[in-house]
């Protein structure tokens, strides 16, 4: 049993994390299966879907990472699961969370691009 890489990297280590990343910690994968080592759940389940949203507020990042993690399990599990299903399970949970996001914009624009304002 191969457990997870880089992209667990994202969850290792404990130290700055609030409680809830702390003990998602924890749920990181085993390859071939992609099952989470603490829950036996399909990973991401949802406590590693909640730390990684947590530690990865810009979801076009961790949407690319996890799209790295979701080419390694759909060579790992060929055969057993329809792209469908690798999608829903690695990608289509990120989405959901951007739609649920509530984006506001502030009161009033800078007066200067970002690149003057001193």
């Amino acid at each position: 049993m191969v457990t997870g890489d880089s992209a667990t990297g994202w969850l290792s280590g404990s130290a700055g994390m609030s409680g809830s990343a702390a003990m998602a910690a924890r749920h990181v994968y085993a390859r071939p299966e992609f099952v989470c080592q603490w829950c036996a759940q399909p990973w991401p389940c949802s406590w590693a879907r909640a730390a990684l949203l947590e530690q990865n507020p810009d979801l076009v990042y961790l949407s690319r990472r996890m799209g790295q993690v979701m080419h390694q399990a759909a060579c790992d599990l060929e055969g057993r699961i329809s792209a469908q299903q690798l999608w829903e399970r690695f990608l289509g949970w990120i989405d959901v969370a951007r739609q649920q996001q509530v984006w506001q914009l502030p009161a009033e624009p800078p007066a200067q691009p970002w690149w003057r304002q001193s």
